[in-house]
């Protein structure tokens, strides 16, 4: 079966950088808190299972194309793979793993940079080659495999947030759901015909026609609720716990808890990870008994 690139970026798409108080309980809870060259990211909730589910189908490979540093890129979607697929299989995509950075990317005037997909793949696997961004930062002849991903920042996570898809926080929060849609019926499609390719699906979608004669990008693909449902629907397979996030939903996951009981029903998804080889230096009853002051510093630790 011909293969499907799917290339990621990582900042606003996959992880935010921690800067906000009171939101790790959150992200902990429904996501992850990593921690990479002394700072902290709020991975979205919904990522981990969609990185699981890409990475279940044969006949695609994914790769990351991201605007940081090498370093941190790659320490960072080293950490976020192992918690998706575990250490095992890990080690397993390591040797064909690609994930490039800002160094990688190709100036193509005095002041505009862009992430050229011939980077990561072939010139004959572009029909077949999505690239996810938050960024119009694609190479002008490679639009046709732009998948556009709304601008994600931990601050849209918030008690007062709307519950509907006209809501753009509310759109930004589900983003993860929003891609797993897209990107699982784009999937279905290029599976099923070895000649579809995404300009007959992705392109006139997303983009209208002006009156200059050129091409504006289309917002209100991001109100249709059934996408969201649908990628979440998809992703239930892998975590069956998963939810839309809403005001309330996010509310509950940052309420007070109790700190003199067991945090493990709290953080299942954050303490998985000592199942997967993942060092963590404290017990769950240890971790409770760290004060509120302390947390934040705690979290900072974790290598």
């Amino acid at each position: 079966m011909a293969k499907i690139h799917i290339v990621l970026d990582i900042d606003n798409v996959l992880a935010d950088r921690c800067t906000l108080i009171n939101r790790e309980f959150h992200f902990l809870r429904n996501g992850a808190v990593l921690s990479v060259n002394n700072h902290l990211y709020y991975i979205f909730p919904g990522i981990i299972p969609l990185l699981k589910r890409l990475y279940s189908y044969d006949n695609v490979e994914v790769s990351f194309f991201s605007s940081g540093t090498k370093v941190r890129d790659k320490e960072l979607i080293k950490k976020l793979l192992i918690l998706a697929l575990g250490e095992g299989g890990y080690q397993l995509i390591k040797p064909t793993l690609i994930v490039r950075s800002k160094d990688d990317q190709t100036l193509i005037s005095s002041r505009v940079k862009v992430k050229d997909l011939l980077k990561i793949v072939n010139v004959d696997d572009l029909p077949r080659t999505i690239f996810v961004d938050d960024e119009f930062c694609f190479e002008p002849q490679q639009a046709h495999n732009f998948l556009k991903s709304q601008k994600v920042s931990a601050n849209a996570y918030s008690e007062d947030m709307g519950d509907d898809s006209s809501d753009y926080r509310w759109q930004r929060v589900n983003n993860a759901y929003y891609l797993a849609g897209r990107l699982i019926q784009l999937i279905n499609f290029l599976s099923a015909d070895p000649s579809n390719t995404v300009s007959n699906c992705l392109f006139p979608i997303q983009f209208n026609n002006d009156s200059s004669g050129g091409y504006l990008f289309n917002m209100h693909v991001y109100h249709d609720r059934a996408i969201y449902e649908y990628g979440l629907a998809m992703l239930q397979a892998i975590d069956p716990s998963l939810t839309l996030v809403s005001a309330d939903f996010y509310r509950e996951s940052i309420e007070t808890i109790d700190f003199s009981t067991n945090l493990s029903p709290y953080l299942p998804r954050y303490y998985s990870s000592l199942e997967q080889g993942m060092s963590v230096d404290v017990s769950i009853e240890e971790f409770a008994e760290i004060s509120l002051k302390n947390r934040r510093a705690y979290l900072s630790s974790i290598r």
